[in-house]
């Protein structure tokens, strides 16, 4: 047990931290230090209905159709010493005593033939009803796990519970940007994640079928969301430039007019994501870009709106006219209305919708899909 083992175990751990296929790696050279041909790394819940684990020294169809398939409900040395407290340090003897172990169905049946006799289990974490745990196994030939080995497990216990928690987090932090993915996919109106540049860092289908479309938006080659409309391009430079600035979450939105096509009319909200940046992340997620006005024939019935929040058929329309990129002026122009009125129909629209702003109206407008035809909707 040199000290450049010792070291490498360390390092191959904290490897195996950001990059967990290289567990294995971990596992194999944690096993040679103690004289071990089996390893793992294993978690489970406390009912034993979920669990999962790497391991080294057997194939993988008898790691997990047998040992985590059948026994691993049926453990030995776990439903003798079932209380886990991250952190400890147990042998397999301070479980179970060897006569004892030799008489267990396990041990006839599943451990002997492999040579599974001595072994050491490293409690990594206890946390939120799961188990977390590191064991080695090694045949009776090669001794018991004697105190130096114990106190060597001791001292490098830490260093593995630190990289089991950083491949936790990184493991929590990727399947929330994947949920976060999945969400924006499901959105049917072009959505894009900027940073505090104005630098698109990702988008969902809707937004690429956007950009593959001529005259609205489109990504320079380092990245960068423009307007072709160069009006409308020094708008959303503005706009960025207000949202990327802006120190916290939900402060004001921003709405840029995007001219395109024969007369056609959208429009773009920036909202600030007011995110932290540090050295470690100095290109955050900073502004979410959502265009809204549906186009021609997907547009949402001024009825349907009226069912889901009780509007009036006036705040119906208004709230139409809204969502189609038109201001509060231009609707009392179109309407024949006052301006005080289009205004007083806008606070009642925001009350019932319990939005507190035009830019959150519209854009909770925007996301109420319109009716196929399949749903009754005419076209």
């Amino acid at each position: 047990m040199g000290e450049a083992d010792t070291v490498g175990v360390i390092e191959a751990a904290y490897a195996a931290a950001v990059a967990p296929e290289l567990w294995p790696e971990a596992l194999g050279r944690l096993a040679r230090l103690f004289r071990s041909h089996f390893a793992d790394v294993f978690a489970r819940n406390a009912d034993h209905t979920s669990f999962s684990g790497t391991a080294i020294g057997l194939d993988r169809r008898d790691y997990e159709d047998d040992f985590l398939g059948i026994w691993v409900k049926r453990n030995v040395w776990g439903s003798k010493r079932p209380v886990r407290m991250a952190g400890e340090v147990v042998s397999t003897r301070q479980m179970v005593p060897k006569e004892e172990l030799l008489r267990s169905e396990m041990y006839q049946d599943y451990l002997a033939p492999r040579q599974l006799d001595e072994g050491l289990r490293l409690a990594i974490a206890v946390e939120d009803g799961w188990i977390h745990d590191i064991s080695l196994l090694r045949p009776w030939s090669a001794g018991p796990f004697e105190a130096a080995e114990l106190d060597l497990a001791g001292a490098l216990l830490p260093h593995l519970q630190r990289a089991a928690a950083v491949s936790r987090r990184l493991g929590e932090a990727a399947a929330t940007a994947q949920a976060g993915a999945a969400a924006l996919e499901a959105l049917r109106h072009p959505v894009f994640l900027l940073d505090a540049a104005g630098r698109a860092l990702q988008w969902n289908h809707a937004a690429t079928r956007l950009l593959e479309r001529p005259g609205g938006l489109s990504l320079t080659g380092a990245g960068m969301l423009r307007a072709v409309h160069a009006g409308a391009n020094v708008a959303l430079e503005a706009a960025v430039a207000r949202a990327g600035r802006a120190g916290r979450p939900r402060a004001m939105s921003s709405n840029v007019d995007l001219p395109h096509g024969a007369g056609g009319r959208a429009t773009l909200t920036l909202l600030p994501l007011g995110m932290a940046t540090d050295w470690t992340l100095p290109r955050p997620p900073a502004i979410l870009a959502v265009q809204h006005g549906p186009p021609a024939g997907a547009r949402v019935p001024p009825d349907q709106l009226a069912a889901l929040f009780g509007l009036t058929r006036a705040e119906a329309e208004l709230a139409i006219d809204l969502l189609a990129g038109l201001a509060p002026a231009q609707i009392a122009a179109r309407r024949s209305r006052s301006i005080h009125t289009i205004r007083t129909h806008l606070a009642r629209l925001m009350a019932k919708t319990q939005t507190r702003g035009q830019g959150e109206l519209v854009r909770l407008l925007a996301s109420i899909p319109a009716p196929t035809e399949t749903e009754g909707g005419s076209r």
